[in-house]
């Protein structure tokens, strides 16, 4: 048995914030000793995949068996240790490169490198149902919503830098 793992095999419930750095230190330490991890979510970005108060679950895996899809927890300067959807992935000179974006969010997606990655969020447990993370209806269903995010934040961009009619055609109040 394996820091952060019960005898009954259901890992422990962390009860650090990610976005502290303490957090980011003990999450990577475990899931390279191969624990599983559960934590609590905070934050807005990946709604309405995941939630503020759900419980996610999450192990290591290696970054060439990542998917378009998956959702990530990784290493953020700054900002401590995010879950994000992977949207792409590149192969580049300094070794794989993912694209990764909130499911909420609607800008340009994040870079990261593979040595960023921790882990894959594999569970969610939201108050009495538990969800599997790891089946391929759920990736697509999270590309799909953060492909519509990103559709709507374009359009809404689009529609803020439109030119504005001249004042004689504009129509009257």
């Amino acid at each position: 048995m394996s820091l952060g793992d019960t005898a009954d095999s259901h890992p422990r419930l962390l009860a650090l914030a990610p976005s502290e750095p303490a957090f980011a230190a003990l999450v990577g330490d475990l899931l390279r000793d191969g624990c599983t991890i559960r934590f609590r979510a905070d934050g807005r970005s990946m709604h309405p995949s995941l939630r503020a108060g759900d419980v996610l679950t999450v192990r290591r895996i290696e970054t060439n068996r990542l998917r378009r899809g998956d959702v990530v927890l990784y290493q953020h300067p700054g900002a401590g240790v995010i879950a994000h959807r992977i949207l792409a992935r590149a192969t580049t000179a300094d070794g794989i490169r993912f694209h990764i974006r909130g499911d909420a969010a609607g800008g340009a997606p994040d870079g990261v490198q593979a040595r960023e990655v921790l882990g894959l969020v594999i569970g969610l447990q939201r108050e009495d149902s538990n969800r599997d993370l790891n089946s391929a209806a759920w990736r697509w269903l999270g590309l799909l919503r953060a492909w519509r995010q990103s559709f709507r934040h374009r359009l809404r961009r689009w529609r803020d830098t439109r030119i504005p009619p001249p004042a004689s055609l504009a129509p009257s109040a």
